[in-house]
């Protein structure tokens, strides 16, 4: 009579704790060929990022529990039954300290979804999760199944703001109300989904723009922390706020997955395999263009050190250390985008072979080089990405006692200088316009489409007023103003360009619903050239809108 299983929290603890059991390090042996360190002997073992024995035993833990989730599949399928197995993780972009085996045992899983932690503060960490939900979605695809994400709302306006989120990003949605009972509110969102139904797995978004997960560097490569974690959120946040239609692709795909992007950016990957770096390199020689952040490729697979990875590209640089940096330019093409000044950053020296210098400092330090006629950049540095004011995190005020009342000052505000920092790279680097584009800031914007009917949607997210700047204090109380019932509706016109090559020639009906409106409404679309401009008038809603066409 069981219909599924939930094996969460499967851990194997590494760093203070060990297990040092005579079948653990008799596993370890057969399998990766090391001895285990007697418990004496661990205090010189742990934390060697450079001995290969290390490693291994960090990977080993991921086998392990990876083991022990295929075991569960096993014994159900022994007894006949093939049980619903969904699986979540918080945060995929940080270091995993405890093996959690969600994307390696993926392949056993019947969901993937995100909690949308119940003690972040929704409305600060909303960036933090949106960056996620590609990432869900990438595994989602790649095992033909849905992703979902988990919240925690109390009220009628973050119950709306949540369901937004969730089907701005096509991911199911699971709310466990937080203090109180929301059926009725519930009962009203489900109302819209029945008239509009969620297509989730059915969906296809396009992406010319793809983030690389450093698996490997965030799971098993020194200071994981700061040279991969931060520099990814970063650039992917890059994305966020500037609305650019993009995808989570991983390390280990091959060439063929790569080139269905126009633009890869690789930021925090330290740890990659020979292999890697050729098909980079034959990425770029193909006409792809490849955006590197930071340190890069420095670390072997075994976590020995790896001398000028940058030698794949046809030239060689020296890397510095960190340091404090003067304010710069980034050129490229027609773009000439500011540095501000940091305290730490790298800068690169000792410039040789086929390289190109489009990003410099004012003491003339090198930033950033291009090479492969273009197609291959490098930005050692000139971006900030270190420490966690260099981005929105998911931000955490516990709510198990006075969850509503209790208050904080807002964490540092880095919302503007990512959109005209790496946001601005990223818009420079790309080969084409942004697929999506709206005539304001205040907006949260995506799309989807629907290959077996032919339609397409358009999604539309208020975030005016969300992120609060310090010391303005900020708590789980706090009502999203653009959510609660009878807000105040746009107040000026809003166009929206949609650039894609498959339009079709010509449109039978574009129209726009809402949970705040009583009818669809139908919008004005004109095309021009290879895109459509939707008009969307004042006055029509206020935190969500959905187009169809």
């Amino acid at each position: 009579g069981v219909d599924g299983i939930m094996t969460d929290d499967v851990h194997y603890f590494g760093f203070g704790n060990a297990c040092a059991c005579k079948y653990c390090r008799e596993k370890f042996q057969a399998s990766y060929g090391h001895t285990m360190p007697a418990p004496d002997q661990w205090g010189k073992f742990a934390g060697d990022y450079r001995n290969p024995a290390f490693v291994k035993w960090l990977k080993f833990r991921f086998d392990s529990t990876a083991d022990f989730q295929q075991a569960v599949t096993d014994h159900a399928e022994s007894l006949g039954y093939k049980l619903l197995r969904p699986n979540y993780t918080t945060s995929t972009f940080a270091r995993n300290q405890t093996a959690y085996p969600f994307e390696q045992a993926g392949h056993l899983w019947s969901h993937v979804f995100q909690e949308n932690m119940f003690s972040s503060i929704m409305r600060a960490s909303w960036p933090s999760w949106s960056s996620d939900a590609a990432h869900r979605r990438a595994m989602a695809k790649k095992y033909d199944i849905e992703a979902m994400s988990m919240f925690y709302p109390a009220r009628f306006d973050d119950y709306y703001f949540c369901w937004s989120l969730s089907r701005m990003w096509e991911h199911l949605l699971m709310a466990t109300p937080e203090g109180g009972d929301l059926n009725e509110v519930e009962k009203k969102f489900l109302s819209c989904e029945q008239k509009h139904p969620r297509w989730c797995k059915k969906a296809v978004k396009f992406a010319p723009i793809a983030f690389m997960q450093p698996r490997r560097s965030l799971d098993l490569a020194y200071d994981a922390v700061e040279s991969s974690c931060r520099p990814l959120n970063v650039w992917l946040q890059g994305g966020v706020f500037r609305n650019l239609s993009y995808d989570i692709i991983f390390e280990d795909e091959p060439l063929e997955k790569f080139q269905q992007y126009s633009l890869i950016v690789v930021a925090g990957a330290t740890m990659l395999t020979d292999e890697q770096l050729e098909l980079f390199k034959k990425y770029c020689q193909q006409g792809g263009r490849l955006l590197i952040y930071g340190e890069f490729g420095t670390s072997c697979e075994d976590g020995t050190a790896r001398v000028h990875p940058e030698s794949v590209f046809g030239f060689t640089a020296d890397l510095s250390d960190f340091h404090a940096i003067p304010a710069g330019k980034f050129s490229w093409q027609n773009a000439c985008i500011e540095l501000p000044e940091l305290n730490e950053s790298r800068t690169l020296s000792n410039l040789a072979g086929e390289a190109e210098i489009i990003a410099q400092g004012e003491d003339r330090s090198i930033y950033g080089v291009s090479a492969m006629n273009g197609n291959l950049i490098w930005l050692a540095g000139g971006v900030r990405s270190r420490h966690p004011e260099a981005q929105h995190y998911a931000f955490v005020l516990s709510r198990w006692r006075d969850g509503q009342t209790v208050k904080c000052t807002a964490p540092a505000y880095a919302a503007d200088y990512i959109y005209n920092v790496p946001g601005a790279v990223l818009q420079a680097l790309m080969p084409q316009q942004p697929l999506l584009s709206i005539n304001s800031c205040d907006y949260q914007i995506s799309h989807s489409y629907l290959p077996e009917s032919g339609q397409y949607r358009i999604q539309l997210v208020n975030i005016a007023g969300l992120l609060a700047k310090p010391p303005q204090e900020i708590s789980h109380g706090d009502i999203f103003q653009n959510f609660v019932p009878d807000a105040v509706k746009n107040s000026s016109e809003l166009r929206i360009q949609f650039r894609c090559g498959n339009l079709p020639e010509k449109l039978q009906k574009v129209y726009a619903w809402s949970p705040e409106l009583a009818t669809e409404v139908d919008l004005e679309a004109c095309r021009q050239n290879n895109a459509l401009e939707i008009v969307i008038p004042p006055d029509t809603f206020a935190g969500f809108l959905e187009i169809e066409f």
